[in-house]
C-alpha cells in the first residue's frame, strides 16, 4: 500500500538534492576564489560515510513525509466507522442482532485501528463479557504497537545518523593525524582539506537527519498515541452495552 507513495517521495527527495548540490556548486564558481570548496566538493570529499548518511537521509525522510499523510485520524479512526458505531448503538433504539451483525462485518472489512478493535470485541460476542474485554486490550495493545512500531524506524534512524557523523568525525580527524605524523617538518593545509571536510560534513549531515527525524518520530508518535485513546473511548462505549447490567 505504501510503495508508490515512497518511491514517489524518494524521487523527489533525490532530486532535491541533486538540485541544491548543483545551486551550491554554481554559487561556488567565485573568480575571486578559484579554490573555494562548493557543497558537492565537501561531499565528495568526505567519502563513503557521507554517501551512506545521505542514502539514509533520503530513506528517512522519505518515510517521515509517507507516514505524515498516511498516519492520520481519519485513516487510523475513519469517521465513517465511528458514525456506524454510534448509530447501532443508539441509546433509543436498541441494535438487533443484525445490526451488530452488519458492523462486525464493516469493522472487520476496515483493516484500521478502530476497525480490527471493534471486530475483535465482536468476534467473541457469543463468549461473553469477560472474553470480549480481554479481546479488546489484546487488539487495541496489538494496533497501538503496529503503528508505534512503523514510527519507531525514525528513532533509530535519527539514533544511527548521529553515530554515522561521529565515525565520518573520527575518520577524518585520524586521517588529519596521519598526515601529519607522516609529514614531520610541516603539513601543507590543502593536505588536510579532505579530512576536515570529512570530518565537519559529516557531523553536519548526520546532525541535521538525527534532529529531522526526532520531531518527526515524537510528532507521530503523539498522533499514534491520540488515535489509540480515541479507538479505547469508542470501543470502551461498544463494551459498556454488553456489560451486565
Amino acid at each position: 500500500m505504501f510503495r508508490k507513495p515512497i518511491t514517489a517521495t524518494l524521487l523527489r527527495a533525490g532530486l532535491l538534492l541533486a538540485g541544491l548540490a548543483t545551486l551550491s556548486s554554481l554559487a561556488a564558481a567565485d573568480a575571486n576564489a578559484p579554490k573555494a570548496h562548493s557543497l558537492l566538493d565537501l561531499v565528495i570529499l568526505a567519502g563513503p560515510i557521507e554517501y551512506l548518511l545521505i542514502c539514509l537521509s533520503v530513506i528517512s525522510y522519505g518515510l517521515a513525509l509517507n507516514w505524515t499523510f498516511t498516519l492520520k485520524r481519519e485513516i487510523l479512526v475513519p469517521d465513517r466507522l465511528v458514525d456506524e458505531v454510534y448509530n447501532t448503538f443508539d441509546a433509543e433504539n436498541p441494535p438487533t442482532d443484525e445490526d451488530i451483525e452488519a458492523l462486525r462485518n464493516s469493522a472487520s472489512a476496515d483493516n484500521s485501528m478502530l476497525g480490527n478493535t471493534i471486530a475483535a470485541i465482536l468476534d467473541n460476542k457469543e463468549l461473553g463479557f469477560e472474553s470480549m474485554r480481554d479481546s479488546m486490550d489484546v487488539a487495541s495493545a496489538a494496533e497501538r504497537n503496529r503503528y508505534i512500531g512503523k514510527v519507531s524506524w525514525l528513532s533509530m534512524f535519527a539514533s544511527s545518523a548521529t553515530l554515522g557523523g561521529l565515525l565520518g568525525t573520527v575518520s577524518g580527524i585520524i586521517g588529519s593525524f596521519l598526515k601529519m605524523s607522516a609529514n614531520p617538518g610541516g603539513v601543507d593545509p590543502n593536505m588536510l582539506a579532505a579530512n576536515i571536510g570529512e570530518a565537519l560534513v559529516c557531523t553536519a549531515t548526520g546532525l541535521g537527519i538525527a534532529i529531522g527525524n526526532l520531531y518527526f518520530f515524537f510528532w507521530l508518535r503523539g498522533r499514534v498515541n491520540q488515535c489509540a485513546l480515541d479507538t479505547a473511548v469508542i470501543a470502551n462505549e461498544v463494551l459498556d452495552y454488553f456489560r451486565p447490567r
